[in-house]
């Protein structure tokens, strides 16, 4: 994963660490607030990697599960069950994309990921998506794409999708990777650095050929009746 240097202030970096821990209970030990949580913030202000070395089986670790979704169910399904895939896949997409803007790099797109967002959002939620995705889907120009991305990211933050799409990222990448993809996600959205337009600036020099704005067109090509 890439180095981060921030202008954050250790109590956005605790602010946002709380919303994990609030949002994420599960995925530390009872003890973690205790133990683990001034390293992380000490770790993550001053770009150090103390706690990864003082406690390596917890940072370095990945967490495993039993998967309970079946992928291949994208493969024989109906019209309507793929354009609501479809959709979701745009959504995990967005969230990639927000990841990839502070600079750091997510684990490859997953069915599975997809599937489960469907599932747990459900379907009336999904469709409120819809609009804002067709509205990317027509952007013709990479300014209005990344506003038209940056206004989507707004409504599936509200939505929660950020919320189940980190949870299922934790088991695939170390708890490490994970804690700083999620506080670095949290705090843009909570504290964009130098605000609304530096972000839309960021989002304007990548968004042209970006995954999420193909699938995007790709939705809106294929599911014009949902």
């Amino acid at each position: 994963m890439a180095k981060w240097s921030t202008r954050l202030t250790g109590g956005q970096v605790s602010v946002a660490l709380k919303k994990l821990e609030t949002i994420y209970p599960a995925v530390y030990p009872g003890e973690f607030q205790f133990k683990y949580r001034d390293y992380i913030i000490y770790d993550i202000y001053f770009d150090s990697d103390n706690a990864r070395r003082k406690f390596p089986d917890y940072f370095n670790g990945v967490l495993n599960r039993q998967r309970t979704v079946n992928s291949s169910q994208l493969n024989r399904c109906t019209q309507e069950d793929q354009c609501f895939l479809l959709g979701a896949k745009v959504a995990v997409g967005a969230v990639f994309f927000a990841i990839k803007l502070v600079r750091l790099n997510p684990p490859p797109l997953n069915d599975t990921i997809v599937e489960v967002l469907v599932r747990e959002l459900g379907r009336r939620c999904l469709k409120n998506l819809f609009p804002a995705i067709r509205k990317l889907a027509g952007a013709k120009n990479g300014h209005y794409k990344a506003t038209c991305l940056l206004d989507m990211m707004e409504k599936i933050y509200d939505l929660g999708v950020f919320n189940i799409v980190l949870r299922e990222l934790v088991y695939s990448i170390s708890r490490w990777d994970w804690i700083l993809i999620g506080l670095r996600v949290f705090i843009q959205v909570a504290f964009p650095v130098g605000g609304f337009l530096n972000l839309l600036n960021l989002a304007e020099t990548c968004i042209e050929g970006a995954q999420v704005v193909e699938d995007a067109i790709k939705f809106n090509r294929c599911c014009n009746n949902c």
